[in-house]
Order: structure tokens, then C-alpha cells, then sequence
């Protein structure tokens, strides 16, 4: 075992000041040296763990968000159209239960945000009222669900104007009304906003939020704001829940230099207060964004757009978004594909994913910029939320962010922004014609089902047989792929086929398909042949029973429409 020694020696002099000799003293010092080298290693592991707690919020947001994206878009297309009341709950449903799955995603990642000190306040002017009643229009569909009355209470002393951080005052309010709505069996849950005085020129706004529900024992408030924290095992069963949201809650409140607090006793409800200092506005502090529904489509009429994204039902969905405000859109699956019809035609604008094949977003669009000299306005479309995304783009040379996934109005907002400028004389553009509903044949296949294509496309026969035939196509391809991989012993050639092929498994409702992506996706072991063998086999038997199910739905498909 190697050892460590502090040496150190001196001379010693006669009487007649002559070198007589030395003195030294030998120190074994091993052990602190080892101790050194922990710290040393320890500090590597949590730096190292840091990077990793990173990464994986930013690749779990991009995989959840992603699919969100399709959910909600197609969501708002399909409220678009003539649907029954019945239709329009379940509509309502799919959409409250997207977005509450964002909301999961938001507390993660703030969690993260909150650790590391990199949470930022805003300071813009809100409406008091406004923002209560958009709290309670959220979750009311919740509690009327379970029967529950919801009560919003507003006083009129508090100002038109304050400027603080609305989405963060949002997201509190959220938090503990969800808690109320899911502890509350019966009774009511009342949101107050009122007055509680003025200091330095600012109106201080209390917060509250009671409910009728089963209450809180007491010896578990003392513990109630703790991250993951749940009174017991039991309540995680039967109510579900993070446990983050209240930990969050605080430390926003804190963060806007309030406190939160929380009374409830057993069986007899919660009540949650808080109170932030709030400096009182003008109309002119209120955002002048003007909403995509106030936009002339005149305006964008006949405009380029290059949308740049890999995955096809997403292109599917914001090319419809484009269209819809009559915008000229020629698509991209990669970069590489990105620059070659840059070189072909100008554009107004790009709009550019982030993580894609062959080439990603920030290598095109460094490329673009740097090498062909492009001035064009290019917006980030990413499904990843972390925090410094949206310096990584800027810095890549992009104008403008967009996180997945958006709203129709948001999009446009977007593109109306980066594009609209003063333009000369010249045709324009034709409109972009209506999809024309012909006769659907019905599936009854077992193994996946066309509910959202049918959707999206209102009906129209033509769509959906581009869209079969473009997966029966990319599928036997993906399944290529996936034998060549495994035979050369390709570990990640079978996690990127995999991640690629997921998103239109997902969404054609193959289930099975998807487990088996999955775990190839996250296959973190070594290479063995032995265990992928199976999983590879599997996925290539189920995927081509469905292509060959799907072929036939096809070509029943074109007869009908040849007749």
C-alpha cells in the first residue's frame, strides 16, 4: 500500500556556528491524503450527479412534452368542430387531464429550478380578479365532478393594477386548490383575495384557500412543506399526488417576499393563507400582446414558413396550425434536409425543432448562420423545458423559443411577430382549400386504431391514407433497421430506432409496440444478444401483423374511394 510522509529537516550549528548535523521529522500523513481523495471523489460524484439529474429532467420533459404537444394541439382542432355536449365533456377531459400532466412536469422541474437558485420572479401588471376567476375556470370542471361548490371571492378594494408574477400566483393558487378539490368529498372550497393594508406604496393582498375536506393531522403539519411529502402511505394510494406541490408553493411565496400558512385539524378541512406586497399599476403595465384570434390572417397570407421537425404527427399538427392562418409551409424532417431547402427558396421564417436525426437544431442552425450567411428569423420549437434551454438556442444563433407543447394561438403570435413586416405589391397567395369530407371505411382491428387521425382530419379519406401509407413505410424501415442493429451489436442504433419509432406508436394506440420500444429505448446494460434477441423478435412479429392488418385497411380504403 503506497504511504504518504510529511518530511521536514533543519541543520543544526556547533558553538562555532558550523553545520553539526541535521534534524527531521517524519509524519505519516496517509490517512488525510485519503481523505483528500474522497472529498475529492465525492465532489466529483455530486458534480456528476448533478449533470445526470439534469439531463434526465431535460430528455424527461422533451419525451412527455412531446406526445403533449400532439394531445393538445389535436384537441384544440377537434373543439373546432361540431361535437355534442356529451363530446365536448369528454373533449374537456382529455384536455384538463394534458394539462394536468404538464402542471406534474412544471413541479419537477421547478424543484430543480428552486434547488439550484436559478428561479426568476416576474414583474408585470395582472388583473387580481381576472386571475382568480382563470383559477377557478380550471379547476371547476374538478370539483363539480365530485359535486363540490366553488366560491370566488374578489374585493373590490383591491386595485385594478398590481404588478407582481401572475403564473406564479397562478401556479400557488392551483396548487393548494387541487389539494382542496382532492381531499374535499362534500361541502365547498372558497378562493379569497382581499386587502390586508398598505406599506411603501404597495397593497398588501391576502391569499386564501378553504375547504370543507378531511383535514390534516396536526402532527403532520409540522412536516407538510417537506419536498415528496405525503401524510401516509395511504393517501399516496388513494388521492395520488407528488407530495411537491406545497414545497414549491412555499418557496415561491417566499421567493415574493411572503410567508404561507397552513391551519386544519382532522375532519374538519384546511385552510391555506398567504400575503405578498404587491405594487399597484396602471392599464399601461398590463401586456399589450395582442392575442392570434385579433390577427388578420390577411396579414400572414402568402408567407414562407420552413417547419423544421422530425416527428411526423407534430409536423402534421403545426402545419395545420399554419395553414389555418393561410401561411405557406414547405416541411423538414432534419436539419441536413433543412439546409437543402434553404438553398432552394427563400423563407420568412424557421421554424426549427431541437433534438431531430442526422442533424439537430442547433448544429443547422449554427450551420445556416455561419456558413451561408442566413438572416432569416429562426424560432427554437423544443419539448424541453429545462432551465438554460433557451440560452443554448439563442446562443446557437436562434431569434425566438417556443416550448412544447403550444397552443394554436401561441404559434401564430409567434410567426405573426418574426414575420409580419411591410411587403410591396405582388400576388397572393391562393387560400389554402378546406379538406373535403368523403365516406370513412370503420376499422374494427384490435391491434390499433385511427381515432386521431380521424380526428385531425374531420373525415377526409385522402389524409388518412397518406398517413397509413407514411407509417406502413417508415415501420418496415424502423424494423430494418432494428435486425441490423442487433446483429452487429449496436446498442444505441437500437435505443435511436426505437425513441424514433415510439411517438406514431403511441399515437396510432399500438400498446404493446410501445413496452417493447420502451425498453429497448432505456436498455442500459451492455450489449447482449440474448436478452435484446427476444425484445427485437417480438416487436418485428407484433409490428408486422399490424402492417399487414393496416395494408389491407389500406387498400379497402382506396377501393372505396375509387368507387
Amino acid at each position: 500500500e503506497r504511504k504518504w510522509v510529511f518530511v521536514g529537516a533543519a541543520p543544526i550549528y556547533d558553538e562555532d556556528k558550523q553545520p553539526a548535523g541535521t534534524i527531521g521529522i517524519n509524519l505519516d500523513i496517509t490517512h488525510q491524503k485519503h481523505l483528500e481523495q474522497n472529498l475529492r471523489e465525492a465532489k466529483q460524484q455530486a458534480e456528476n450527479s448533478a449533470k445526470a439529474k439534469e439531463l434526465f429532467l431535460a430528455n424527461m420533459s422533451h419525451e412527455i412534452r412531446t406526445p403533449m404537444n400532439a394531445i393538445l394541439g389535436m384537441s384544440q382542432l377537434l373543439a373546432k368542430t361540431t361535437l355534442a355536449p356529451r363530446q365536448s365533456n369528454y373533449l374537456h377531459a382529455i384536455s384538463t387531464s394534458a394539462q394536468n400532466l404538464l402542471v406534474i412536469i412544471d413541479d419537477i422541474l421547478d424543484i430543480s429550478k428552486l434547488d439550484a437558485g436559478k428561479m426568476t420572479i416576474e414583474r408585470v401588471g395582472f388583473n387580481v380578479a381576472r386571475l382568480c376567476e382563470q383559477v377557478e375556470k380550471t379547476i371547476l370542471y374538478k370539483a363539480e365532478e365530485k359535486g363540490l361548490r366553488f366560491v370566488t371571492k374578489v374585493s373590490p378594494l383591491i386595485p385594478n393594477v398590481v404588478l407582481g408574477d401572475p403564473h406564479r400566483i397562478t401556479q400557488i393558487l392551483l396548487n393548494l386548490v387541487s389539494n382542496s378539490v382532492k381531499f374535499t368529498e362534500k361541502g365547498e372550497i372558497t378562493v379569497e383575495s382581499e386587502v390586508a393594508g398598505y406599506f411603501n406604496g404597495q397593497i398588501i393582498i391576502a391569499f386564501s384557500v378553504c375547504d370543507t375536506g378531511v383535514g390534516i393531522d396536526a402532527a403532520y403539519l409540522e412536516s407538510i412543506f417537506q419536498e415528496f411529502s405525503q401524510e401516509d402511505s395511504s393517501i399516496t394510494r388513494k388521492f395520488g399526488g407528488t407530495g411537491l406541490g406545497l414545497s414549491i408553493s412555499r418557496s415561491l411565496v417566499r421567493l415574493m417576499g411572503g410567508e404561507i400558512e397552513i391551519e386544519s385539524e382532522k375532519g374538519k378541512g384546511t385552510s391555506s393563507h398567504f400575503c405578498l406586497f404587491l405594487p399597484i399599476g396602471t392599464v399601461h403595465d398590463l401586456p399589450q400582446r395582442k392575442s392570434a384570434a385579433s390577427i388578420n390572417s390577411q396579414d400572414l397570407r402568402g408567407k414562407r414558413v420552413l417547419l423544421v421537425e422530425d416527428n411526423e404527427y407534430n409536423r402534421l399538427l403545426a402545419n395545420t396550425f399554419l395553414r389555418n392562418a393561410q401561411l405557406e409551409v414547405t416541411e423538414a424532417e432534419n436539419g441536413e434536409i433543412a439546409i437543402e431547402r434553404v438553398r432552394e427558396q427563400e423563407f420568412d421564417l424557421i421554424l426549427m425543432d431541437m433534438q431531430m436525426p442526422v442533424m439537430d437544431g442547433f448544429e443547422a442552425t449554427r450551420y445556416l448562420r455561419q456558413e451561408l450567411g442566413l438572416a432569416t428569423p429562426i424560432v427554437a420549437l423544443t419539448a424541453s423545458a429545462i432551465n438554460g434551454e433557451k440560452q443554448r438556442c439563442l446562443a446557437a444563433g436562434m431569434n425566438d423559443y417556443l416550448t412544447k407543447p403550444f397552443y394554436e394561438d401561441e404559434l401564430v403570435q409567434m410567426v405573426h411577430d418574426w414575420v409580419l413586416r411591410p411587403t410591396g405589391a405582388g400576388a397572393e397567395a391562393p387560400p389554402v382549400p378546406e379538406p373535403v369530407p368523403t365516406p370513412v371505411v370503420a376499422t374494427d382491428g384490435a391491434l390499433y386504431k385511427l381515432d386521431m387521425l380521424l380526428d385531425t382530419s374531420r373525415g377526409n379519406q385522402k389524409f388518412v391514407e397518406a398517413m397509413l401509407k407514411t407509417f406502413i413505410d417508415g415501420t418496415y424501415n424502423a424494423l430494418r433497421d432494428l435486425g441490423r442493429a442487433l446483429e452487429v451489436g449496436n446498442v444505441q442504433g437500437l435505443r435511436g430506432t426505437a425513441h424514433k419509432l415510439r411517438p406514431s406508436l403511441v399515437h396510432l394506440q399500438i400498446q404493446p409496440a410501445v413496452a417493447l420500444m420502451d425498453k429497448l429505448e432505456n436498455w442500459e446494460g451492455p450489449f447482449s444478444y440474448d436478452d435484446l434477441q427476444p425484445l427485437v423478435e417480438e416487436a418485428d412479429r407484433l409490428l408486422r401483423q399490424v402492417l399487414a392488418d393496416m395494408s389491407t385497411e389500406l387498400q379497402a380504403r382506396r377501393a372505396a374511394l375509387a368507387g
